[in-house]
């Protein structure tokens, strides 16, 4: 893990200089309480952090529906570094707005910073994408899975957080 990612981690809901939507220690209750727990305390607690960073990081080149809060909760001149909060959308029959992140967005990426503690290359870029599977085919009722090379226009992977994009989370 690149001891750079790891020196801040600010949680600032709405925060203008705000890199994570978890504080290590919201992160380490949530891990308390979930099967991933012993995985994820073993870590290192610079390990955790940047990858929190990391997971936050991926999860923010995603699109979402509805627009960014702003400006941000602690700076008025300024708008808020993260995708999240978001205003004119609706999460699973929540209006959102200033005051929440989706539970979605928070076990995204709590499961992803997991991933990426254990596995530090797990976002990966350029040409290793080429060798994996994708999703192609994703049923919630009876948990179908379908997998697939790389679509041509899809340039990334995409974790399933349809809810929190504003979409249906079935096919």
């Amino acid at each position: 893990m690149n001891s750079l990612l790891a020196l801040t981690l600010d949680a600032t809901l709405g925060g203008s200089q705000a890199n994570s939507y978890l504080s290590l220690e919201d992160a380490d209750a949530w891990f308390a309480v979930s099967l991933f727990g012993e995985r994820w305390i073993v870590l290192p607690e610079a390990t955790r952090t940047g990858a929190l960073r990391q997971a936050a990081g991926w999860l923010d080149t995603l699109t979402f529906h509805g627009k960014r809060a702003t400006p941000s909760s602690d700076e008025p001149d300024l708008e808020q570094a993260m995708q999240w909060p978001r205003t004119d959308v609706t999460c699973r029959g929540i209006t959102a707005n200033r005051t929440f992140i989706p539970q979605e967005i928070i076990t995204a990426q709590a499961m992803l910073a997991l991933q990426v503690g254990e596995q530090p290359d797990l976002l990966f870029t350029g040409s290793q994408i080429d060798n994996v599977s994708f999703v192609t085919k994703e049923r919630v009722d009876v948990l179908e899975q379908q997998f697939g090379a790389k679509p041509a226009t899809d340039p990334a992977p995409t974790p399933t957080v349809r809810a929190a994009r504003g979409g249906s989370t079935a096919s």
